[in-house]
């Protein structure tokens, strides 16, 4: 038997988050308790989940809901109240509940701190909350210090996504009827599968060949065959979606982007990290996250779809544009004219090379067109980067690691 007792402690906005931890598992459910003082009785985790027992949307279990796309994703599903969101999230480097914080009174955003390894909390959470899709993002992803622990690339995206989808089958084989029909596994899988490309190769098909070449790109290649696996000796409903170069907000500040906006705004070096002639093909957030959607709601199980702009745009061309946004923005900045201070690193080029998909498939079947241009959805991006610095320096100091700490109530579970 489990013992729990509650430690309760209330923000000034009122929120309370609960967590359990029963052997490996930690259950965190949220709860806003709007304008309540240090009296009001708290509410239970099994009272909480169970308090819009007429809810009448869908259930989703989303993994790694607290990075880049997942959190952007989740915003964007609960602003068209898509589905009641379980955001299962163990929180590492690129784990960040701040993103998620205009949820924090939104009851059907749950999150789950756990690691998707545990194969006993991924059972729990499918077999209580019965969603009708899981959407796995979580993913150890690369960053400018990764290639010195690789190893948690295996552990995370290859043991973690086969524990996920072996919880997944046999949650699937026991549902019934139309529920079992309607069921969806979407797999967020990267362009980094098929490997760079050269200044003139075209943009890869969902038929191109696998050649990774970093062990980050061969932990992803590895996931999809075994999504694509699981789908052919099971009969697993999954759907593989690969995504070219995404920005927007939430993203972490060196990621090449945000590094642009933030060195130029500051008036530091803007490296070409690709060197002289670098090109890429970026997508924003926004248009990812509705692509996936629409992939969930009409892509046929077992398939591919690639999300992509469809158009390369050198890195000179890039920082141009964003300098050009910044000047008509902060038109009396000492740093104007803002992007002038570009540096080539043209040895960085094997680190940041070009990725390019070709997105006509998902055009053609599912009818999905990017919503943004590149200038507009720099624009935009680029204000909120300017309206957002708390966010910034929250992750440019490390105090965003600390977010869960200051904002959860903690239930302590110990055993007879």
């Amino acid at each position: 038997m489990f013992k729990t007792t509650a430690v309760a402690r209330r923000e000034g906005s009122g929120k309370t988050v609960f967590m359990v931890a029963a052997s490996e598992m930690e259950l965190f459910a949220s709860e806003q308790c709007a304008n309540a003082g240090d009296s009001a009785p708290l509410t239970s985790p099994e009272t909480l989940l169970s308090a819009h027992p007429g809810y009448a949307g869908e259930n989703w279990l989303v993994t790694g809901g607290a990075g880049f796309l997942g959190s952007n994703f989740i915003l964007s599903a609960r602003a068209e109240r898509s589905a009641r969101i379980f955001n299962l999230d163990k929180l590492a480097e690129t784990g960040n509940m701040a993103s998620l914080d205009s949820l924090h009174d939104d009851q059907d955003h749950v999150f789950i701190r756990g690691d998707i390894r545990n194969r006993i909390l991924v059972e729990r959470l499918l077999h209580e909350y019965m969603p009708s899709a899981v959407i796995h993002f979580a993913v150890e992803s690369p960053s400018d210090h990764s290639f010195l622990s690789p190893d948690a690339f295996v552990q995370t995206n290859v043991l973690g996504t086969f524990s996920v989808l072996e919880e997944v089958r046999l949650y699937w084989e026991s549902m019934e009827g139309e529920k079992r029909k309607r069921f969806r596994f979407l797999h967020v899988s990267s362009p980094e599968v098929y490997g760079p490309l050269g200044p003139e190769d075209p943009p890869r098909s969902e038929t191109a060949p696998y050649q990774p070449a970093g062990v980050f790109a061969a932990s992803k290649a590895a996931c999809d065959h075994l999504v694509r696996a699981y789908h052919r000796t099971s009969g697993l409903p999954v759907l593989i979606a690969n995504s070219t170069c995404c920005y927007g907000p939430f993203q972490f500040p060196y990621a090449p982007i945000p590094r642009i906006i933030l060195n130029a705004l500051e008036g530091k070096e803007i490296p070409l990290l690709g060197g002289e002639g670098a090109c890429r093909d970026w997508i924003a957030v926004e248009d990812c996250c509705h692509a996936l959607r629409t992939i969930l709601d009409r892509g046929r199980p077992g398939e591919t779809y690639h999300i992509s702009n469809g158009t390369d745009v050198s890195d000179r061309d890039i920082i141009r544009m964003i300098g050009e946004i910044l000047d008509s923005l902060r038109p009396d900045s000492s740093h104007r004219p803002h992007g002038s201070r570009t540096v080539a690193y043209g040895t960085q080029s094997a680190m940041y090379p070009r990725y390019s998909l070709d997105g006509e498939r998902i055009r053609r079947e599912l009818g999905w067109m990017p919503r943004e241009t590149l200038l507009s959805g720099l624009n935009r991006t680029v204000r909120w980067y300017l309206e957002n610095t708390w966010w910034i320096d929250a992750v440019r100091s490390g105090e965003y690691h600390d977010w869960s700490g200051r904002h959860h109530v903690e239930r302590q579970t110990g055993a007879d």
